[in-house]
């Protein structure tokens, strides 16, 4: 792309999301960088692939505008945001997909720079909070899987996961902490399109949601960890 055209992509990709998630999204981008830096430190010589923020890109289906289907989808390392317009007026945020590698920057002047750390660490308070009992049922293994489990896969269900620990098990404020991790996921969408977003999740039933951890539950550097939620309407990893 010239300039000028990178420049509308990316005002195309605010609108995709929220403010936060766009500043996520372009932090993200950024990282490139950093981790070309963390790799060639740790593993000199070693083939790999190019770390290039330039390396994203942008698509459209369909013809913008009128009343048949069409969307646009934005994506590279890391990064997969996908918006559906239906007759203009039904609209479709999902799904969506942030990561971050790395997960906190090791070297450079960026270092301790964390991109995502909510996402981290709003489940590892709520996982902690688990008492043995609870543990027994929302941890599901003690190593974490070495992706998430539903890859990138084209269509996703619900057994790809475990289901763990359901809300109604929940005590005191760990359903506060599970709410709050599900809407900081759902905030990741343009504001006027998370209402709706978590207004589906709420109607189909907050009682119906299980929480599923993997991994030991202290951060530590090459301590992995995974966990999932999900209801009846929705899945996040």
């Amino acid at each position: 792309m010239t300039p000028a055209q990178q420049e509308l992509a990316f005002a195309l990709l605010a609108t995709g999301l929220s403010e936060r998630g766009y500043r996520q999204a372009r932090q993200i981008i950024a990282l490139e960088t950093m981790l070309r830096l963390e790799e060639h430190i740790e593993r000199p010589g070693e083939e790999r692939w190019d770390r290039n923020p330039l390396r994203y890109s942008f698509s459209v289906f369909g013809t913008p505008g009128g009343k048949d289907p069409w969307a646009w989808r934005a994506g590279g390392h890391h990064i997969g945001v996908t918006m559906t317009i239906v007759d203009g007026d039904l609209i479709s945020p999902l799904p969506l997909f942030l990561g971050a590698n790395p997960s906190q920057v090791k070297y450079g002047p960026e270092t301790g720079l964390r991109t995502l750390p909510e996402e981290e660490d709003w489940a590892r308070e709520l996982v902690q909070s688990l008492n043995a009992e609870q543990a027994a049922v929302g941890i599901v293994d003690a190593e974490a899987p070495a992706d998430i489990l539903t890859k990138n896969y084209r269509q996703v269900g619900p057994e790809m996961t475990p289901a763990g620990i359901s809300v109604s098990q929940l005590q005191g404020g760990q359903r506060d902490l599970l709410v709050r991790l599900i809407r900081h996921y759902v905030e990741r969408s343009p504001d006027d399109l998370a209402p709706t977003e978590w207004a589906r999740i709420e109607s189909a039933g907050l009682d119906r949601v299980t929480f599923a951890w993997a991994g030991p539950t202290e951060k530590g550097f090459g301590k992995g960890h995974y966990y999932n939620v999900k209801g009846p309407t929705f899945m996040l990893e």
